[in-house]
């Protein structure tokens, strides 16, 4: 599963840890707290999301907190050793525990 999550994410244009993808739309390392909250209220306010044919559908297999059909979609690319996700950790519960119902979060793997 971890070759796989990491497969996906290389293709989708990850290229180092933590990646997040808000609707996805590809944001690259541990950004500020208030960056991520502006970026999900935006993605929350929009309809639509931003296509990445490359990006991976969810699937069974995949590890979700909230409903896969929420209206904003966070998948984090991240890894157990990367003390920049281990910083970017907290800022991603703190974004499920704000909007609620509203925000899925996916995690996968990438080493």
């Amino acid at each position: 599963m971890i070759a796989s999550d990491a497969a996906g994410g290389a293709a989708a244009g990850v290229n180092g840890t933590p990646a997040t993808f808000i609707n996805g739309e590809l944001v690259s390392g541990a950004v500020p707290y208030a960056t991520l909250k502006s970026m999900v209220e935006a993605a929350r306010a929009n309809t639509t999301a931003t296509a990445n044919a490359d990006l991976p559908e969810l699937t069974d297999k995949d590890h979700i907190r909230g409903d896969k059909n929420a209206k904003v979609v966070l998948i984090e690319y991240s890894d157990f050793e990367c003390p920049f996700c281990t910083r970017h950790h907290p800022n991603m519960v703190n974004l499920v525990e704000e909007f609620g119902d509203d925000v899925a979060w996916v995690y996968r793997h990438f080493t």
